[in-house]
């Protein structure tokens, strides 16, 4: 995502290293992570409280929480929740306290960030892919890639 984008090219130029991926951020999920596509090719729509798909208790609404949830915490900065949130194969790719230092970048570089509208794309059984805007849009995340782990919503663009 361009958050990513954005974040890593900050942390090169202060010679940090986050997760590797086209994009990254934290809570804002932080903001950041690494851009999905939607494999679906259809255009977003907007969030809908009808009855979610996907797995009982982990559909659309619970999604969009949890992205509101780690985008707060990314942008805080909060590295013990941001890093709670990331999927296992991200935290597998980063340790916390680098993850921490992203984060800490990303509120030095953008200050405190709050979302401005979350999209849900895509929503199959334990994937998901969201598109959300903050009022700086390069921080902007477009298929966001979310993994349901454990009856949890975690990030995993990384």
């Amino acid at each position: 995502m361009r958050i990513r984008i954005a974040v890593v090219s900050v942390a090169a130029l202060v010679a940090l290293a986050g997760c590797s991926s086209s994009h990254h951020h934290d809570d804002a999920g932080t903001a950041t992570p690494a851009t999905a596509a939607s494999s679906s090719g259809s255009t977003p729509t907007a969030i809908s409280r009808a009855t979610p798909s996907g797995a009982a208790g982990a559909g659309k609404d619970e999604l969009v929480a949890a992205v509101r949830t780690y985008s707060t915490a990314y942008f805080a900065p909060d590295a013990d929740k941001g890093y709670a949130m990331l999927s296992k194969r991200c935290q597998a790719k980063t340790d916390k306290h680098t993850y921490g230092q992203e984060l800490q970048q990303s509120v030095t570089a953008y200050g405190h960030q709050k979302l401005k509208t979350v999209t849900v794309d895509r929503l199959s059984g334990t994937l998901g892919t969201v598109t959300y805007t903050y009022d700086n849009s390069l921080l902007d995340q477009d298929g966001q890639a979310w993994a349901l782990e454990n009856g949890a919503w975690r990030y995993d663009a990384c």
